[in-house]
């Protein structure tokens, strides 16, 4: 049974659909398509107001550099905690620009520096490519913390939807490769398997990404069905994931994507990990996004970023 949407996220989008979910022509090609898709995704409301400094500069990784850009709340401290972000958009669409708002509201709740990476997108640039950009970009952030003026011992990774995936995928490399220590992730509403249908893919269909879309999606980011099943596309999927760090994974009541961030979340305890899933109840994929409109949106997007800062600045 479909879930019950908020009212003001029912009214929301009776008065503002969301046209960037609407299906792009499947005549065109899968470049042309995301194409298409961005373009639509570029009409957005103005960010709220930012209380500390906002500064865009590149960010080295394996093959050259990347758009970053830095957020740092007044009144964060000396050498604060720091957060690596990786926006959603389907691996296809979103920028610096589009999770401008989001990434403004998170580092204030915080009380951390955010870091925002504008990774490659699809189809473009396939899995890895993307992935490889934010692990790049999150072993910087820690060598750089120095000159930065953050604390590279309480490090954390976020994202949302396609960048929550993103974000788990940087913890698993760094845990493989003990190469940076990850303190905390914030999943968003995470897409996290690109293999199997669960009740939640059907249950929420109205309300939730379109199948076709997010077959789009698939196709633009994972061509080559055959690495569908990596873990480090498909978290869930994972044999062993312990030594994974602590998190809150937020899922949405009313997301087609609802079940397999419950089913993560439940696979990371069992693993030993201190990971905790939260349901956001009346609130659709996305929901991070409609803070300004959606009052019940904002109070948990903000309760989960506070509790990502407290996390980081919990002594270890």
């Amino acid at each position: 049974m479909p879930q019950p949407l908020d009212p003001a996220v029912a009214a929301l989008l009776t008065s503002a659909p969301r046209l960037p979910l609407a299906t792009p022509d499947p005549a065109l090609s899968l470049a042309e398509r995301a194409q298409a898709f961005r373009a639509r995704d570029a009409e957005r409301p103005p960010p709220p107001a930012f209380d500390g400094m906002i500064e865009d500069r590149p960010i080295p990784v394996r093959w050259g550099s990347v758009p970053g850009r830095m957020y740092r709340p007044r009144g964060a401290g000396e050498r604060p905690p720091v957060v690596a972000f990786f926006h959603g958009g389907g691996f296809i669409a979103g920028d610096l620009d589009s999770h401008d708002g989001l990434c403004r509201e998170l580092a204030a709740a915080a009380r951390a520096v955010l870091v925002a990476v504008a990774y490659r997108l699809a189809p473009e640039t396939t899995f890895p490519g993307g992935l490889e950009d934010a692990y790049d970009a999150t072993i910087w952030l820690a060598a750089a913390a120095p000159d930065l003026g953050v604390d590279p011992r309480r490090l954390g990774v976020a994202g949302d939807s396609a960048g929550a995936n993103l974000a788990t995928g940087v913890a698993m490399l760094a845990r493989a490769h003990a190469s940076v220590s990850i303190t905390f992730q914030l999943l968003l509403y995470p897409k996290l398997d690109f293999v199997n249908t669960y009740p939640s893919h059907e249950e929420n269909r109205a309300a939730g990404i379109p199948h076709a879309l997010s077959e789009f999606f698939d196709d633009c980011y994972l061509p080559d069905r055959g690495r569908r099943a990596d873990p480090l596309a498909s978290p869930v999927l994972a044999a062993d994931l312990t030594g994974m760090p602590p998190g809150l994974i937020v899922s949405a009541d009313a997301d087609t994507l609802r079940d397999e961030a419950e089913v993560y979340g439940q696979a990371l305890r069992q693993a030993g990990a201190a990971v905790a899933t939260l349901r956001a109840i009346g609130l659709p994929h996305g929901f991070a996004s409609m803070t300004e409109r959606v009052p019940s949106a904002q109070l948990i997007t903000r309760a989960a970023a506070a509790l990502l800062g407290d996390a980081l600045r919990r002594d270890t």
